[in-house]
């Protein structure tokens, strides 16, 4: 598990990705020890797109699942959010579509719109040579949406184990 944090957070992403693929492929072979799996934004994308010529000059295995808001997510976290100009300067979104600019580099993209789908798409990726992309689409609205429901769960249950710990109740 590597974790990168760049000037913005998201610059080199991939190249971070790609270089952790390289160390870990073994020398006797062009197979990475385990896989490689980047999670990332599609704005983070979109800042290092050109970080996929590595990996194809190079013959790197890599699976990169894009979650595709259409924008930059974590900033409708924030107070900003409520801002009318929010998606002009923050929200940033592009319409991008990314399979063909994938596949320029010689990788591999799918869209996965269900769960089942996503799974399969991600464990076949671990077969294929190369880079391959797998994109969930979501909304940033949905994604603040399921935050807040997962905090509020960690919340209550946060709660109910320090009531259950402080009054000495056993098992």
């Amino acid at each position: 598990m590597l974790g990168n944090r760049g000037a913005s957070g998201i610059d080199g992403l991939v190249s971070s990705a790609l270089g952790a693929a390289a160390a870990s492929t073994r020398a006797e072979t062009t197979r990475p020890a385990g896989p490689t799996v980047l999670a990332l934004g599609d704005l983070a994308l979109y800042h290092d797109l050109n970080g996929l010529l590595a990996a194809k000059r190079h013959r790197l295995r890599t699976t990169i699942v894009l979650l595709n808001n259409d924008g930059g997510g974590i900033f409708s976290f924030l107070p900003q959010s409520t801002y009318p100009q929010f998606e002009e300067l923050f929200g940033t979104p592009t319409g991008l579509e990314f399979g063909a600019a994938v596949e320029a580099y010689g990788a591999s993209f799918a869209s996965a719109p269900t769960w089942p789908e996503f799974r399969r798409e991600v464990l076949a990726t671990f077969e294929r040579p190369g880079v391959s992309v797998v994109e969930v689409r979501t909304t940033r609205e949905r994604n603040v949406l399921l935050h807040q429901q997962t905090w509020a769960a960690v919340e209550s249950a946060v709660r109910a184990e320090l009531r259950r710990t402080l009054s000495g109740r056993p098992d």
